[in-house]
């Protein structure tokens, strides 16, 4: 019946008719056998029959012909162009491209006792059902179309393995003159590398890892609801294969299980070195973080098997939480030299997202250098670099002097401080 549905629901190209009419029409399809009658009962649309499935305006031709052939381990291009149902390019057409393409897919079965036969109970029997698993993805990501014609760069992972059952899938839409359209194809061939020069990549994908804005490093804290973002950057590509959890894009929270992040994963628009993804940890139902200290690691692979892991102790705090310091006011190194040094970090950590006003006062209380850090660049962690000098970019002394961080809530509610030392030594070392 999911046949006859099909064929009913699109009688001709680029003609469709409502889903309830379709329904009737494969129902009433001759030369239906005694199990089909028997599930015709049993079929119908949960929907409005009225309903019409929209087809696209135009379509998307690949330039390598019938059959795409990759080679793994190196960068191959997809050609494509936008044409209409006659099959001629769509020169006016510019816009967006949305490509994934995936490598060979897995035939997969299993085999059972069948004791129905059309619906009748019947003697049990030997029987097997296959199915095919989508292949590991490879590439994920968006290139501009112009003129109707665009070309996506993408890199073969060196471990994916050789057969003819890829696929590639394309989505165009031009926001001009809002037409889309769409197209894949299985005919895709993933072949052993060329012998040619060897790729000379030795390192793991460059990693920045956000949280509200501000980088995650030993000591951040954050909530459920606060905001990741994850961008990842490697010449040979992010491996997206998903393989197993050695090479995936995941977090391990206190060395427990896994939380898979590749399919959130896509790639900027025109690259297939760089890109990234937003996160909150409330998106994953199976992780549960009591407030508190935890090891977070993360880890991401290139598609030349070069890894990156990352590891922090964080601090998980409770919504809603008040507004208070985690700790003292810190600063490292301390004492520092400013001729040497460089600058002394100052460490502020937060319970709650709050604006911060950084002082640094002299030991008979006069402000010397004000920095005021507003609440989108804060989230609940502040790191300040001082260079050893005042308000006018003039050195200070030697000697102690007080930081005083002032933090106060979004809505002005909320409001409390926190004073450290910082030890200006030079000539000591």
């Amino acid at each position: 019946l999911d046949v006859s549905f099909l064929k009913a629901l699109f009688p001709a190209p680029n003609r469709t008719v409502p889903l309830g009419l379709a329904a009737e029409s494969a129902k009433a399809m001759p030369g239906l056998s005694q199990g089909r009658k028997i599930n015709d009962e049993k079929y119908t649309i949960l929907g409005d029959p009225a309903l019409r499935v929209g087809i696209p305006e135009v379509g998307v031709r690949f330039e390598e012909g019938g059959e795409i052939r990759f080679e793994r381990g190196g960068i191959d291009t997809l050609h494509g162009e936008v044409v209409d149902t006659n099959g001629v390019l769509q020169s006016s057409f510019d816009g967006t491209a949305y490509v994934t393409v995936k490598g060979m897919a897995d035939t997969l079965g299993y085999s059972f006792l069948d004791s129905v036969c059309y619906g009748v109970p019947s003697n049990p029997r030997p029987n097997k059902v296959s199915y095919l698993l989508e292949g590991p993805t490879f590439f994920r990501g968006e290139v501009d179309v112009a003129g109707g014609r665009f070309e996506a760069p993408f890199f073969v992972p060196r471990d994916t393995r050789v057969g003819t059952i890829g696929r590639v899938s394309v989505y165009v839409y031009d926001p001009g003159s809002r037409i889309d359209g769409a197209n894949g194809t299985d005919s895709v061939t993933v072949a052993a590398e060329d012998p040619g020069p060897v790729w000379d990549d030795e390192q793991g994908p460059d990693v920045s890892f956000t949280v509200n804005g501000i980088d995650v490093r030993d000591g951040t804290s954050f909530t459920k609801s606060s905001v990741f973002r994850l961008e990842l950057e490697d010449r040979s590509g992010i491996n997206l294969q998903r393989n197993d959890n050695y090479y995936t894009i995941h977090l391990v929270f206190d060395r427990g299980r896994p939380i898979d992040l590749t399919p959130l994963f896509e790639y900027e628009t025109n690259s297939y070195q760089k890109g990234g993804f937003s996160f909150q940890l409330s998106d994953f139902s199976d992780v549960f973080l009591q407030a508190g200290s935890h090891e977070l690691a993360l880890r991401a692979s290139d598609n030349l098997e070069n890894r990156t892991e990352k590891e922090f102790q964080i601090f998980v705090a409770e919504e809603g939480e008040k507004l208070a310091f985690r700790a003292p006011v810190l600063n490292y190194p301390n004492p520092f030299d400013p001729d040497k040094d460089g600058e002394t970090q100052i460490a502020v950590d937060l319970t709650r997202s709050a604006r911060v006003t950084l002082q640094i006062l002299t030991h008979t209380g006069k402000k010397i250098r004000e920095v005021e850090i507003p609440t989108a660049e804060t989230g609940m962690s502040v790191r300040f670099e001082w260079d050893g000098r005042d308000q006018d970019g003039d050195p200070v002394a030697n000697g102690v002097y007080f930081v005083r961080a002032v933090a106060e809530s979004e809505d002005g509610e909320e409001r409390t401080e926190s004073v450290g030392k910082a030890v200006v030594l030079r000539g000591a070392r």
